[in-house]
């Protein structure tokens, strides 16, 4: 499963983004399932209804839970990177 984060989003809805481009190939060839996380959604929503841009594309994409215990999970591993 991949969980794309916000600014891959922004730079795969970009149609001049030749990384946004790059990355969804790997996507696309990795045969993984796609998924967000409801804090994406709604940075990614503001964003597009913000500055008038379809959403069409990012509600349809299943959306991951984000508990308290993921909060915590979460920082641990932005830590490490």
């Amino acid at each position: 499963m991949i969980v794309l984060d916000t600014d891959v989003l922004i730079e795969i809805f970009d149609k001049k983004s030749k990384m946004g481009e790059g990355v969804l190939k790997k996507i696309v060839e990795s045969g993984e399932s796609v998924t967000i996380t409801a804090v994406n959604l709604h940075e990614i929503l503001y964003g597009f209804q913000k500055y008038a841009k379809p959403v069409i594309e990012v509600i349809q994409l299943p959306v991951l839970s984000y508990a308290k215990e993921d909060t915590s999970l979460a920082a641990e591993l932005e830590l490490k990177a």
